[in-house]
Order: C-alpha cells, then sequence, then structure tokens
C-alpha cells in the first residue's frame, strides 16, 4: 500500500498467492438430495466447515459463492446465476468428495469457481497520492480489486495485466477501480479478464447527509459505500452540492 506518495513509480513486477481467495470445484454427480464435488488443492474439512486459508479470516462470511463456469468459452455464462451455500454441516463422501446439499439442478455446467473470501486483501492499493505510474505490472490474484486508487490525482496505468494463473478467475472483485481521484487519469494498453466484477470502475461516491451537530456549523456526512473505506469527505477549496433525494434538487 502506498499512502500519501508524491511521484509514485510502481513497475516491473506481478503479484499472486499460494493459497487463494477462490476455489475452483468440479461437481462429479447428484444424488439423493446431495451435490458431490471436487475442490481443487483438497482443502481440509474440519467440524463440518471447509478450512481454506487456516487464518481469522478463512470465509469470514460462513457462506460459499458457486458461479458457474464455461470451460469452453472459458468464462462466467453471461445469463449465470450465483448460489449461495453455508459452509457448515458439511460432509465428505466415501470417494473423498464434498458433499453439499443440492441447490444445482438448474445450472447446465459442471464447472464452478466457488468465492469464499471477502473484499479483504487488495492487489495494490494507493491512496492519497499524486502523481501514479503504474507501468508493466501484472495481477494474478487478489481478494478485492486489483489495483485501487482512491484520494489520488493524476494516475497513468499502461501495460497493466489482471489475468488468472493456475485458477479460472484473476481478482475476485474490479481489475482496476479508481475512486474520488483528480485531474488526468490515463488507462492504456492493458489486459483485464476474468474477474468476478468490474474490469474499470472509475467514479465518486454520494454522501448521505446524516445531521448537523447541534449548534455547529459542520455536518456529517456518511460514505455512502459500505465496502469503501478511507474516503476523505471533502478538501479545502471544494465545492458541496446538496440534493435532495425526493426532488432530485
Amino acid at each position: 500500500m502506498a499512502f500519501k506518495c508524491k511521484n509514485l513509480k510502481i513497475s516491473g513486477f506481478s503479484v499472486d498467492f499460494d493459497r487463494s481467495f477462490v476455489t475452483d470445484a468440479e461437481l462429479i454427480r447428484r444424488e439423493n438430495g446431495k451435490a458431490y464435488f471436487r475442490l481443487a488443492g483438497d482443502p481440509p474439512l474440519e467440524n463440518g466447515k471447509i478450512k481454506f486459508v487456516g487464518d481469522f479470516y478463512d470465509n469470514y462470511s460462513g457462506v460459499l459463492t458457486f458461479l458457474p463456469f464455461d470451460n469452453e468459452l472459458q468464462e462466467i455464462p453471461c445469463d449465470a446465476a450465483a448460489l449461495s451455500v453455508n459452509n457448515c454441516d458439511l460432509s465428505v463422501s466415501e470417494d473423498g468428495l464434498i458433499e453439499f446439499p443440492d441447490l444445482f439442478a438448474d445450472t447446465a455446467q459442471t464447472s464452478f469457481i466457488i468465492r469464499h473470501e471477502l473484499r479483504i486483501c487488495p492487489a495494490i492499493v494507493c491512496d492519497e497520492c499524486d502523481d501514479v505510474s503504474v507501468n508493466d505490472v501484472t495481477l494474478y490474484h487478489s481478494a478485492g480489486m486489483g489495483l485501487l486508487c482512491q484520494n489520488c490525482s493524476d494516475v497513468a496505468v499502461e501495460k497493466l495485466k489482471v489475468i488468472p494463473k493456475n485458477r479460472r478467475t484473476a481478482v475476485s472483485d474490479d481489475a482496476l477501480h479508481m475512486v474520488d481521484c483528480r485531474g488526468k487519469l490515463s488507462i492504456r494498453n492493458c489486459e483485464l479478464c476474468n474477474t468476478l466484477d468490474d474490469s474499470i470502475n472509475v467514479h465518486g461516491i454520494y454522501r448521505p447527509l446524516k445531521n448537523r451537530f447541534s449548534g455547529d456549523d459542520f455536518f456529517y456526512l456518511d460514505t455512502g459505500h459500505f465496502q469503501q473505506l478511507g474516503l476523505i469527505g471533502a478538501r479545502s477549496g471544494d465545492t458541496l452540492e446538496l440534493v435532495k433525494n425526493d426532488t432530485n434538487i
């Protein structure tokens, strides 16, 4: 993570993780109300729960999100529906497959991506940085964003690759995410593929007006996006425009 840096140059390396924040899975058979899966890496089952990473945040939500995967097209089908299964009360069959409740009757695919971690580990984060250059960097995997730039100014991204390696997906959210940035933003000659969310996301964030402190000339503004932390409400010289939800005026 880079914080409050100037003339920042990031280049010439790659990011990957040995222990994956997503897991490839194959549906082997369905019978008697159970779906039998083989999971990449053969993660162990402890007390009826799959143990993927082995730290405090390991499947913190307790929910496994199954995303169908088209092996021929090497992508998630455009009409695919995500399926959520609780990571509890699971068991292992005699032939070593993990038994899940059979919720898979309506999908044509037998290959899946299981997302089991939250947005807790972006690959690269730049926060409150000025004049940022990201060049010739490859991001194979992360739990969350690939490149996250927030509160930054004048960011140039060139020859950034976000591509999977030894798994079906690369980053588990946006490949490139810029929020509340200023100046010139340049994105050129990049390869962004196999993410579980947007390839490029550039935006600001609305800030709901919660309250005015009693007796003061201060407003309390909420972030407006529970997954986006560390944003600056306003800087010296900014002009704020307040809009009413019911009239948009």
